[in-house]
């Protein structure tokens, strides 16, 4: 993963000041308020488990270029200054059972700056942020999305495991799934459910 990081741009966590620049993004990469509305109200209910931002530029606040790595390619709290021009968000996700409810998380939205897109960095974002959840142990992760895309990330279509939206909006070939580890989603079946606040768009 330590090869996700180029020389000009770096992925790093969510931090307070960012909140503004990241309703931007979102608002600029969709045209629009939905989205951008949407991470606002997620992060207003605690509801984020992951939100990363992609920088362009910045230095290390020790004077040397950014090296400080954790072990899904995310800098260390040591990048200063820059751009930011891609976000990432990863919110709760439920599957409603016949044995219970599973945890899982969805991936969603993902923006970046129309002028820096299809330069690879939504791929480097959502690259960077699946191996971060991998190493920390979550279970698995649902999209709603052109397997196209996304297989390229190792999602397949989620009725694999029998997983499909509670109505006929999404169709199964959009709803697609992803074992961070193998064998996490064996026996995980049903309704998949997202935050509410996905609805009040």
């Amino acid at each position: 993963m330590r090869n996700l990081t180029s020389p000009t741009v770096h992925l790093r966590y969510e931090q307070p000041d960012d909140v503004g620049v990241i309703h931007q993004i979102n608002r600029s990469a969709f045209g629009g308020r939905v989205e951008a509305d949407l991470v606002d109200a997620l992060r207003a209910a605690d509801a984020v488990v992951l939100s990363v931002v992609a920088v362009l530029g910045g230095r290390s606040q020790y004077g040397a270029d950014v090296r400080r790595l954790d072990r899904s390619g995310m800098c260390t709290g040591d990048l200063v200054g820059g751009d930011i021009v891609g976000h990432a968000l990863f919110s709760p996700v439920t599957v409603s059972s016949e044995e219970g409810e599973v945890e899982l998380l969805g991936l969603g939205p993902v923006a970046v700056l129309p002028a820096r897109q299809h330069s690879g960095i939504g791929t480097m974002l959502i690259s960077g942020c699946l191996e971060h959840l991998r190493i920390r142990g979550s279970k698995g992760v649902v999209v709603v999305g052109e397997l196209k895309y996304y297989r390229r990330f190792g999602f397949i279509p989620a009725s694999r495991w029998s997983l499909r939206w509670e109505t006929d909006e999404v169709p199964d070939e959009n709803l697609l799934a992803l074992e961070l580890t193998p064998g996490s989603l064996a026996g995980v079946s049903g309704i998949v459910r997202y935050r509410p606040e996905f609805n009040e768009g």
